[in-house]
């Protein structure tokens, strides 16, 4: 009786160690999600403030090239 009980409680810590184990290993895999996650994140708000940075460079250039159109009008 006494070895199954031996048994049994090794059979336990076994069962305790493989599980937190495991959940060390998903909570490593949810880490490197979660960086990956805020990685891309990051690049796409680098990517959306280049875009805003072209529009706003594009609205300046056609608001002189409407200047210097209006200008040219007034000079014919």
């Amino acid at each position: 009786m006494l070895i199954f009980i031996c048994e049994y409680v090794t059979f336990r810590y076994t069962l305790v160690a493989r599980i937190q184990s495991t959940t060390a290993r998903i909570q490593s895999t949810t880490a490197r999600i979660q960086l990956t996650i805020a990685r891309i994140q990051s690049t796409t708000a680098r990517i959306q403030l280049t875009i805003a940075r072209i529009q706003s460079t594009t609205a300046r250039i056609q608001l002189t090239t409407a200047r210097i159109q209006l200008t040219t009008a007034r000079i014919r």
